[in-house]
């Protein structure tokens, strides 16, 4: 546990460092930061809290598909109490790295209803669809702006990016599946089922993780769009979408918590890329992660303050 807190610690300071190297390097100041957020009036934030509450929401849907997929019959909470428990699991994840952030988070709530590893199991193979089409999106999306090809070619391939994607995901977990049976740990082998349980969930229950986490995609990606044409007005936002889920990637790596420091790095390329200068484009990238945990703080407070009321008419 302390060697957890210790290495937790040090990614936070190392995240950090890898901030202050931004500013320093594109010359932005934190002025510049503030100056952007100051930008966004209250419809714009309502815009941004309600594509967040929408990407919760969804984000519930998936972790109950993936309940009934490996464990079905099982008993489950309400999608409500879910998408509390996936927004709680969002704010968390600015501390620590999303795949244990999530985990913890539905712990909380579905402790009573499911065991921990079937709660951690069930969110680790369900976040592994948001990272089959980030990876596919990504892969498109470097092909359409590297390579120059038109816009059809970003949906064609993204198609057969996330095909080859999901086909080798199977192989992979089949693949480590194997491996952890030859290893004689009762542990291991506990994990080999688990993994067998997940390989073999039917495929109308991928299909529709699939499709989920692609919907959330969009949402995500036009919940920047909006925040990012507030915060560097005229730059290219065809661009910015495509390029969102390379960063999705940056902000999915467990190393950082939420890829702090290294995301920022990535949307600032991105919006350099996109015709920003250097110093607005390092402040919008700290911008936009502020204005997404307040987007997430509001959505939170809904919760709560529809909890409190259900509390009190009961």
């Amino acid at each position: 546990m302390a060697g957890q807190r210790l290495w937790i610690a040090v990614s936070f300071l190392l995240a950090i460092g890898l901030l202050v190297a931004l500013f320093k390097w594109l010359g932005a100041q934190p002025g510049d930061v503030t100056d952007m957020l100051s930008g966004l009036t209250w419809w714009t934030f309502a815009g941004l809290v309600l594509l967040t509450a929408a990407n919760k929401v969804l984000g519930a849907w998936k972790w109950r598909a993936a309940i009934a997929g490996i464990l079905p019959g099982s008993a489950s909470l309400s999608i409500v109490d879910m998408a509390e428990a996936t927004a709680w699991g969002s704010l968390f994840g600015q501390l620590l790295p999303p795949q244990i952030s999530a985990g913890l988070a539905r712990w909380a709530f579905a402790r009573r209803v499911h065991t921990g590893r079937s709660i951690v199991g069930t969110t680790l193979y369900e976040q592994l669809f948001d990272l089959v089409v980030l990876l596919s999106a990504a892969l498109a999306g470097i092909a359409v702006i590297a390579g120059g090809f038109s816009g059809p070619f970003l949906v064609i391939g993204f198609i057969v990016f996330l095909a080859v994607t999901l086909v080798a995901l199977r192989l992979s977990l089949l693949a480590i599946e194997r491996c952890l049976r030859l290893i004689p740990h009762p542990g291991l082998h506990a994990l080999a089922g688990a993994i067998s349980l997940a390989r073999n969930v039917p495929a109308a229950t991928q299909v529709s993780l699939s499709a989920l986490s692609i919907v959330r995609l969009v949402i995500v990606t036009a919940r920047a769009c909006l925040a990012v044409a507030i915060f560097l007005p005229g730059i290219d936002i065809w661009t910015v979408a495509l390029g969102y889920p390379i960063a999705g990637l940056a902000m999915a790596v467990p190393i950082f918590p939420a890829g702090l420091g290294l995301a920022e790095w990535t949307w600032a390329g991105l919006f350099v890329l996109a015709g920003a200068a250097a110093a607005p484009a390092a402040a919008a990238g700290v911008a936009l992660r502020v204005a997404n945990i307040l987007a997430v703080c509001a959505v939170i407070a809904g919760f709560l303050v529809a909890r409190l009321v259900g509390r009190f008419q009961a």
